[in-house]
């Protein structure tokens, strides 16, 4: 469902569920491919928050799509300081990678209550952040 992983030395996400600044929330093409190079420098949680700030004082209250692309930055925040160099949810499992090795707790893959692809983002922000 969602793949949050490492290419070259850049993380990249993969997801189904809308995670994007849409024409709608940002019209002039100019000011949205500034605000993701406001995104791509964005390196810690708050910075992140912040910018979300900037972004509704700006442009107004963010949709959900705004929301689950800031979301997806925050995983790839934590699991960098974490070294995790892949973040899968597969279901309701999440599976981490880091050195080529799978994050076990007691042997078997963390798994995920929630079942709404906004939920597992959030609940697996939630559990990066005790990693």
């Amino acid at each position: 469902e969602i793949l949050i992983g490492l290419v070259g030395s850049e993380m990249c996400i993969e997801t189904a569920l809308g995670a994007f600044l849409p024409r709608e929330y940002i019209s002039d093409a100019a000011l949205r491919i500034s605000a993701y190079k406001d995104l791509a420098a964005v390196r810690t949680l708050k910075e992140a928050d912040n910018l979300l700030r900037a972004w509704e004082d700006r442009f107004g209250p963010a949709p959900e799509t705004v929301r689950h692309l800031l979301d997806s930055h925050k995983i790839k925040i934590l699991a960098s300081h974490a070294n995790i160099s892949m973040v899968e949810i597969s279901g309701q499992r999440l599976m981490l990678t880091r050195n080529g090795d799978f994050i076990l707790l007691s042997n078997k893959f963390p798994r995920l209550a929630s079942a709404a692809p906004a939920d597992k983002l959030r609940e697996t922000l939630d559990m990066l952040k005790n990693i």
